[in-house]
């Protein structure tokens, strides 16, 4: 009766251990793979040596884990040759023929890789024939070059059941033309990428500078959109000599004769008058929040108006009526306000006041009315 070889739970701790003193941070993944253990996180999980039972655990528990190395975290870049070579002197020879110098080797189960000391800022080269993607191609060998990623430890076991090897030697600085090296067809797209975005921004510049005198606000509508902009900075919690500063600012870059409309007294009462008004943009406590804060913006006084308007449902009034009564409960109200709250809630002109033929009667919008 045939029974299944046994896992080397020791050779597999000692494998972890050995990349763990080199400073190298290391995570087991299930036996001759190299994916997550259900519930964790694989690479994400990787511990170096400072604090090494915790990264040895599942060893240490009994787990026939395969150590793996997480790569950018431990300051590697591993060249993965999956095609061409056959042995570690012919890997060497074929480094060496071509440049690359003389580094610590692993044999996979299907090839070699490479360690070099450096993390690339460039995307990983991964080959990808389906996508027209060849990867790294050298003097007819082929394969990856990745830093993202991670691979098997030496020590580890591959799925064909073989045990990665290395050849003993140091890690040797990443050389130049590796730090470099771009897919062709990576290369090809992100150049013509740059090439347009460069072109965009071209076009977008000189759009900018010849329409730059067409875009200043007129002088007609000048008024209504710094108000607008001095209720902005009103709301975001500034006061009248903040607010005069800002909307000077505003004038001189986007209103035409801004530089002298920007000196005269219209600016000064309009931040006056501004930062008289209620700023009701508030901070509050949010348990669901990831921060435990959120922004709250309070009703605006002619929402309040709004609401407050509700007491005259079903009694037709007219406007100096409505005004008298809401300037008693709130004497700082502006004529103007007033009546955009009452078109907010929606009064309709339903006639003339028989007492007075030239004033109109007003009623809510939905309520009926019989003399």
């Amino acid at each position: 009766m045939n029974s299944k070889p046994s896992i080397d739970i020791a050779a597999l701790r000692k494998a972890a251990h050995v990349a763990l003193d080199r400073g190298w941070y290391v995570f087991p993944s299930p036996c001759k793979t190299k994916s997550a253990f259900r519930g964790t996180h694989g690479s994400l999980d990787a511990i170096n040596a400072d604090n090494t039972p915790l990264a040895l655990k599942k060893w240490d528990e009994g787990v026939p884990a395969n150590p793996c190395i997480r790569l950018d975290r431990s300051g590697l870049t591993v060249l993965d040759v999956d095609h061409g070579l056959h042995s570690f002197a012919e890997a060497e020879a074929w480094a060496n023929r071509n440049g690359i110098p003389d580094t610590y080797i692993v044999s996979s189960g299907r090839g070699y890789h490479f360690y070099f000391i450096g993390v690339r800022a460039l995307r990983d080269c991964v080959r990808n024939l389906k996508a027209g993607r060849v990867g790294f191609e050298l003097d007819g060998i082929s394969g990856d070059i990745k830093c993202h990623g991670h691979v098997v430890a030496e020590g580890g076991l591959h799925k064909s059941g073989s045990t990665y090897c290395g050849n003993g030697k140091p890690v040797a600085p990443l050389p130049q033309f590796l730090w470099d090296y771009e897919d062709p067809i990576v290369k090809k797209i992100r150049e013509a990428f740059t090439v347009k975005a460069s072109v965009r921004a071209s076009v977008k510049a000189s759009s900018k500078v010849s329409t730059a005198e067409t875009t200043l606000i007129p002088v007609g509508e000048r008024h209504d959109f710094l108000v607008r902009e001095a209720g902005r900075l009103r709301q975001m919690g500034l006061e009248s000599d903040a607010i005069y500063l800002g909307i000077q600012d505003v004038c001189k870059k986007f209103c035409a004769d801004g530089e002298a409309y920007a000196a005269s007294s219209d600016i000064k009462q309009l931040a006056e008058w501004t930062g008289a008004q209620l700023c009701t943009r508030r901070i509050c406590k949010d348990p669901q929040s990831s921060r435990g804060l959120k922004l709250i913006m309070f009703p605006q006084q002619q929402d309040v108006l709004a609401e407050s308007l509700k007491e005259f449902r079903g009694k037709p009034a007219t406007f100096d009526f409505i005004l008298k009564r809401i300037v008693n409960e709130y004497p700082a109200t502006s004529r103007v306000t007033l009546w955009r709250a009452i078109k907010q809630a929606g009064f309709r002109a339903i006639g003339k006041d028989p007492a007075d033929r030239r004033s109109s009667l007003w009623l809510l919008e939905g309520d009926s009315f019989h003399d």
